[in-house]
């Protein structure tokens, strides 16, 4: 049989894919879920988070728990290449 390789043109679009589900996800979270989602991608802490929110570390870990098991029911399970 013949292999199929990917293209870089492939490649490129299943990337832009993924940043406009990426993208449409984070838009359709609670503002506070936002926050939480970028101040993560800042590589804040959980107990940072919760300290600059003025609640406990285990109600940050809880809703990024719920995050991320949101994202990965739509396919955005932070697998990376």
């Amino acid at each position: 049989g013949s292999l199929v390789t990917e293209t870089a043109e492939d490649s490129c679009e299943e990337r832009i894919a993924s940043v406009l589900d990426v993208q449409t996800a984070l838009a359709s979270l609670a503002p506070d879920d936002r926050d939480i989602c970028q101040a993560l991608a800042d590589g804040e802490s959980i107990d940072a988070i919760a300290r600059r929110l003025g609640c406990g570390w285990h109600t940050i870990k809880r809703r990024v728990d719920g995050l991320r098991e949101r994202f990965a029911q739509i396919g955005l399970d932070g697998c990376t290449r």
